[in-house]
């Protein structure tokens, strides 16, 4: 069994080497070019939590039959675990990495062969990630249980509040009229809708539905200017919030919000 923190430090200890044969070298292997993956599975063999991968390529979402329990979707990452990556958005991975820690923006990582062939730390976005392994005896538990008070609230903001209001965690705020951004500033996991499109059966967002329900505004589904309000209201009542009942859900209010979800408030 190790930790987060043990496998992390194998791989710290690994910063700026450059080269590959090492790696492969640890599991038999005689140099097979793309080092990327050889060097995530050395980490977390030398960790104590082996990596169930037995290929030299990168991994995606088409491997979560395979690799069953240990497959992770890019939500619910955690430190220590190994991430895939795909730049060109073509559904299959392209590189990997070790996550180091996970904030609403993506992760901080860990990455052998990056860079032209170094070993060093990344920070990558969610739009790159594609999923992730839970290595064998990696402790720790899979899902995210708090979130960065930073004033933001992207896509793990979302997902964190969606999971506590009992509802599939996908990230995002589906079917948002653009023109009602201007109550949500700080809310930007965001699907655009424009009021004057035809072909649109407007549906809106089963997240805002429930919060709507919850703080006791209208419920359409669609984030404005009575749902900010409410929210805002809500969090004040509940002590998290103490500016005013504006109509501007900005940094301060998103903070409220973050808050209150690091407390489970909403469950």
């Amino acid at each position: 069994m190790a930790t987060a923190d043990e496998v992390i430090s194998v791989a710290l200890a690994e910063l700026g080497n450059t080269d590959g044969a090492k790696y492969f070298a640890h599991f038999g292997e005689a140099d097979l070019g793309p080092w990327c993956v050889a060097w995530d599975k050395y980490v977390e063999d030398v960790a104590g939590c082996p990596l169930p991968w037995p290929w030299w390529y990168a991994w995606d979402t088409h491997d979560a039959g395979y690799l069953g329990s240990s497959y992770r979707d890019k939500w619910s990452l955690a430190a220590g675990e190994a991430v895939g990556f795909d730049w060109d958005s073509d559904g299959y991975g392209d590189h990997v990495g070790i996550v180091r820690s996970v904030h609403d923006w993506g992760c901080c990582t860990i990455e052998g062969n990056t860079s032209w062939g170094v070993c060093k730390e990344q920070q990558r976005v969610w739009d790159n990630i594609t999923c992730g392994i839970h290595p064998a005896g990696l402790d720790g538990k899979p899902q995210p249980h708090h979130i960065d008070v930073d004033g933001e609230a992207y896509r793990k903001t979302i997902r964190f509040w969606q999971e506590q209001m009992g509802l599939e965690p996908d990230g995002v705020l589906s079917d948002q009229l653009w023109p009602h951004d201007r109550y949500r500033k700080g809310v930007t996991a965001i699907e655009h809708y424009h009021l004057d499109y035809p072909d649109y059966a407007y549906g809106g967002s089963k997240l805002v539905r429930a919060v709507q329900a919850k703080v006791g505004v209208p419920v359409d589904g669609d984030w404005g200017a009575q749902t900010t309000d409410g929210i805002q209201l809500w969090l004040r009542k509940r002590d998290y919030y103490n500016g005013g009942i504006d109509q501007d859900f900005n940094v301060g209010s998103v903070k409220a919000l973050q808050a209150s979800l690091n407390d489970r408030a909403w469950e």
